[in-house]
């Protein structure tokens, strides 16, 4: 099972990593509040019962660690820019 999270994880942050050279693209910032809430609330509703606090703040986690790695893409990529 742990494997398959990790392997699962790396996945979410690949996507994190498109995500944030589309918002570099479109001068976005990082973080949207209101689309975090959102997201963390529906799921929430994904899972039974006691389990919904923990997946609650599993995704709070995800989507930290999803932000700061988004913010280091946009750093190395400004880095780069600056070289060129």
């Amino acid at each position: 099972v742990d494997a398959e999270i990790v392997r699962l994880f790396q996945n979410r942050m690949e996507i994190a990593e498109k995500i944030a050279r589309c918002k570099m693209e479109a001068d976005l910032p990082v973080a949207d509040t209101d689309r975090e809430r959102e997201l963390i609330r529906r799921r929430r509703e994904w899972a039974d019962g006691d389990m919904r606090i923990y997946v609650e703040k599993l995704f709070e986690t995800i989507l930290v660690l999803s932000k700061d790695y988004q913010r280091l893409i946009m750093a190395k990529n400004s880095r780069n820019a600056e070289d060129v």
